[in-house]
């Protein structure tokens, strides 16, 4: 297996570093103070789905 390389300017471009504050207490653990964490920049948008209500057939 290779490993490849990637500029840090695809990597600012796809993350963006944030703290831990918004995750729940169990996954953040017990060490004290703030941690820093990856997320991603992009979301793949959701498409709006409507709901209907059954008919009678």
């Amino acid at each position: 297996m290779s490993l490849k390389v990637l500029p840090a300017t695809t990597l600012d471009a796809l993350y963006r570093v944030v703290d831990d504050r918004d995750l729940p207490d169990e996954v953040r653990g017990d060490a004290p103070g703030l941690r820093l964490r990856m997320s991603s920049r992009h979301r793949v948008p959701r498409a709006e789905s409507t709901v209907t209500n059954a008919t009678g057939c």
